[in-house]
C-alpha cells in the first residue's frame, strides 16, 4: 500500500496499518475482496502533517472536519486547491499527490487507504458532483463522523473473519453515505444556501471553541452578510447567538451533571476567563452559574 506519513502525532490522533497478513486475508476472501481498508486514522489539529507521493497503488479518502489543508495533483501541477472544513478528498489509485496542513488553521481528518475489486466503482461515484475532480464540499456531519469512529474501533477487534467483514461492511457505509450526500451539498454550495441545522450540528461539534462569525461563514463558504441575513431568515436567530445559547446550554448539562468547578465548565465550553463567562451565563439565564447550581440541586 502506500505509506501513510510517520510525523508524530497530535494528542488524541489515532493512525493504524492493517498487518500484511491481515491485508491479504481480506484481499481473499469473497465477503471482503470487493472493497476493504487496508489503513485508517484520525489526526487532530494536525500541524506539520504533510504527505508526497509520486506513485500511489491504493485509494486514499480523507474528510476534512475542522481547519484548512491544501492539496496539488500530478507530478507536475501549479494549481493548490484549499482543502476547507467539511471537504471530501478522493484520490484514486495511480494519481499522484501531495498535500499538507495549514499551519496557521491545521486541519483535522480522517483518512482511510483502501482496495478491492470494486474500489474504482466506488471512487467513480463522487467524481459526478462539485467542479474539482478530487476534491468535494460536504459540510460537517456528525453521523458520518460516527461512522468513521466505528471504522477506527475496528482496529481493536481480533482479527477474525467476521471482524474484518464487518470492517469492510462499514467502510462501504462510509463511501455510500458520502455519495449519498454529495448532490445536495453541491446544489446547496451552488446556490449559496445556509443549512441551518448543519451548521448547528458544526456548533455542537466544536462547542468548547472560540468561533467567530468569520469561521462559520468559512465553513458555509458565504460572505459574513449573506450568513446572517439567511440564517436570520431561515431561524429567527443569528449565527452567534445561537451558538452562545449552544455553549449555555452545555454549561447547564455541567453544571447539573457534574462536581467541575465554574472555571473548568468555562474552559469546557470556550471561555478561558472564567469572570466573563459568569457575567455571558447570567446574561443568558438570568442567575450566575453557582446560583445555578445551588437552585438545581435544592429541586432534587
Amino acid at each position: 500500500m502506500s505509506r501513510p506519513s510517520n510525523w508524530p502525532l497530535p494528542p488524541d490522533s489515532v493512525r493504524h496499518v492493517a498487518p500484511r497478513q491481515v491485508q491479504e486475508a481480506m484481499a481473499r476472501d469473497p465477503l471482503c475482496r470487493a472493497l476493504y481498508p487496508i489503513g485508517m486514522g484520525h489526526y487532530r489539529q494536525a500541524r506539520g502533517h504533510r504527505m508526497q507521493r509520486p506513485q500511489h497503488d491504493d485509494h486514499l479518502l480523507l474528510y476534512c472536519c475542522a481547519g484548512e489543508g491544501s492539496l496539488r495533483v500530478g507530478l507536475h501541477a501549479d494549481n493548490e486547491l484549499t482543502v476547507r472544513t467539511g471537504d471530501v478528498v478522493m484520490l484514486p489509485s495511480g494519481l499522484a499527490h501531495r498535500y499538507h496542513a495549514q499551519d496557521a488553521n491545521p486541519w483535522t481528518v480522517y483518512w482511510v487507504h483502501f482496495l478491492g475489486s470494486h474500489a474504482t466503482d466506488y471512487t467513480a461515484l463522487f467524481h459526478q458532483h462539485g467542479d474539482s475532480d478530487v476534491c468535494f464540499q460536504l459540510g460537517v456531519h456528525p453521523a458520518l463522523i460516527a461512522e468513521f469512529e466505528q471504522l477506527l474501533a475496528s482496529r481493536h477487534g481480533s482479527a477474525t473473519r467476521p471482524d474484518l467483514i464487518a470492517a469492510c461492511s462499514r467502510l462501504r457505509v462510509i463511501l455510500s453515505d458520502i455519495a449519498k450526500r454529495l448532490p445536495t451539498a453541491a446544489q446547496a454550495t451552488r446556490r449559496g444556501a445556509i443549512n441551518v441545522e448543519e451548521l448547528d450540528a458544526f456548533m455542537h461539534q466544536y462547542v468548547a471553541e472560540p468561533l467567530t462569525l468569520d469561521d462559520f461563514a468559512a465553513h458555509c463558504r458565504v460572505s459574513r452578510f449573506h450568513l446572517v441575513k439567511r440564517y436570520r431568515e431561515l431561524s429567527g436567530n443569528t449565527p452567534i447567538k445561537r451558538f452562545i445559547d449552544i455553549k449555555m446550554a452545555r454549561s447547564c448539562h455541567l453544571l447539573d451533571t457534574t462536581p467541575d468547578p465554574v472555571r473548568d465548565i468555562a474552559a469546557a465550553v470556550g471561555y478561558p476567563d472564567p469572570c466573563y463567562f459568569s457575567r455571558c451565563f447570567k446574561r443568558v439565564m438570568g442567575i450566575s452559574p453557582s446560583a445555578y447550581r445551588g437552585r438545581q440541586r435544592a429541586l432534587y
